[in-house]
């Protein structure tokens, strides 16, 4: 195939690569055996010889775990977020997240007891409750399966979120916060990976993966870039 596209007059061979299915696993046994087989390709072919093409294959994990398969360049996406793609204990390499989602209460509401709040009544109150909303739901990304499981941080304070989530919008029991007020600032992804609001907490309530996460914040809310 490559000697085909050598001889076309009309194509030129930029690059070749491989992608791990393995590189985010523990056991990199499948990830090596795979890295084996690209690099008997590459010296069959002597690609490794030619300046004309560019050889890569490492994703994120790869990057990190496996130097010997960085080649010319490396395809750090989740890493670029500043993420492992699983939570490593003594990561080789610190990464630090680069995403925060922040929406402002936007409203407070004071619920008696025995009450319940948003759809289905999955939530009711046991104690007088103050319900801040939230103007962000599953349309912006943010997932129905939060709902009664999810924290957000507000301030200091981790707040819980109640009831069911709906298209536009969330509640959060904030109750315990003395100073809340409409216009504060509430943490729902928060950017640090030990988070009780984190990528990787959220992902887990989620049975996912931080990917999914991430990628599941619709175009349409606001990006700051700082």
């Amino acid at each position: 195939l490559i000697a085909k596209i050598d001889q076309c007059p009309n194509t030129h061979l930029a690059g070749v690569y491989t992608h791990f299915a393995t590189a985010d696993e523990q056991d990199l046994s499948y990830a090596y055996r795979q890295l084996d087989v690209f690099n008997d390709f590459i010296a069959k072919n002597d690609l490794a010889s030619r300046e004309d093409i560019i050889i890569h294959a490492a994703n994120s994990a790869a990057t990190i775990k496996i130097p010997g398969s960085h080649f010319d360049m490396v395809r750090c996406g989740i890493g670029m977020y500043g993420y492992y793609s699983r939570p490593m204990a003594n990561p080789p390499v610190k990464l630090t997240p680069v995403m925060k989602l922040q929406a402002p209460i936007v409203g407070l509401k004071k619920i008696p007891v025995g009450h319940s709040v948003s759809y289905g009544r999955s939530f009711i109150t046991t104690r007088p409750t103050i319900a801040g909303i939230i103007p962000l739901g599953y349309a912006d990304g943010y997932r129905r399966c939060f709902a009664n499981k999810a924290k957000m941080l507000l301030g200091s304070h981790l707040v819980s979120v109640i009831g069911r989530v709906s298209m536009d919008q969330i509640l959060i029991d904030v109750t315990d916060v003395d100073d809340v007020a409409i216009g504060r600032m509430v943490t729902i992804i928060d950017n640090n990976h030990d988070s009780p609001c984190g990528v990787y907490a959220l992902a887990d309530l989620a049975d996912t993966i931080c990917y999914e996460i991430l990628t599941c914040v619709h175009a349409h809310v606001n990006r700051i870039i700082h």
